[in-house]
Formats: C-alpha cells, structure tokens, sequence
C-alpha cells in the first residue's frame, strides 16, 4: 500500500509554509508516491504551480509520450510506426515499446476506435490533490 501526506503546506501558506512547491512535488516522486496534497492556509494560491509541477513529471514520463504521439498521429489519420531504441527522444525503449504495441493492439482490436487507445492512458507519476477530493478508509 502506498503513503501518501495529505498535510502539506508550501510557501503560499501565511502560517505554516516553508516548502517550495516543485520541491515537494519532486520528492514525492522520489520516495515513488502517487499523489501529494496541498493544504495551504487561508487561500490556495499554490494550486496552479502543484498542477504545472505534477503535470511536468507526469508528462515526462515516457509511455505517456509514446501515448499522447499515437493518439494525435491516429486522430490525424498518420499510420503508427514502431518506435526506434536509437531514437534521441525515445526514452525507455523498452516502456515506450510496450505502449505502442499495447495502443496498436487495441486500435486493431477496436475497429480503429481511436476513442479506445485514449483510454489505455499510462497511469499517472504523480497525482496533484487539493481539497476537491475526499477519501475515507474503514478500519475494518
């Protein structure tokens, strides 16, 4: 079971923040949690740097590249090809292998729906929470 903190304050905070927001972001990502909360005092002016910060590691990520070419070369009409491990841009060959295959799967499977490779979407790295979301678990 992962641990994520759902207390945290960054520096928008008035009372209690001293954290840098891409610095807290980042070492979630490095103690490989999948989410981090915000919980600023008095207003949440934090919230659009939490979701630019979370988006660059989740957009950095490489099937998440390989996803997002091969939803817009489909929507486009483009044929698929498969990806090169020379390619300067390809990342981890064998991760971005693994979603084009699976996306040219479901694209042959599906009657060339691309509305079905959209939702083989990788998961995200790291999800932003901000008081939007409520979670309760039962001790059971």
């Amino acid at each position: 079971m992962a641990f994520v903190h759902l207390h945290n304050h960054s520096d928008f905070s008035i009372l209690d923040g001293a954290t840098r927001i891409p610095d807290m972001v980042k070492r979630a990502v490095d103690l490989h949690m999948p989410a981090v909360a915000l919980t600023d005092h008095g207003y949440l002016f934090g919230i659009p740097n939490l979701d630019l910060e979370c988006r660059k590691y989740n957009d950095a990520a490489a099937d998440m590249k390989q996803w997002k070419h091969d939803v817009e070369c489909l929507e486009k009409g483009w044929e698929l090809e498969e990806p090169s491990p020379d390619a300067p841009d390809a990342g981890a060959h064998d991760c971005v292998h693994a979603q084009w295959e699976g996306d040219m799967a479901v694209w042959e499977s599906s009657g060339n729906e691309v509305a079905a490779v959209k939702a083989r979407r990788p998961p995200l790295v790291i999800k932003p929470i901000f008081g939007c979301e409520a979670y309760f678990i039962t001790d059971d």
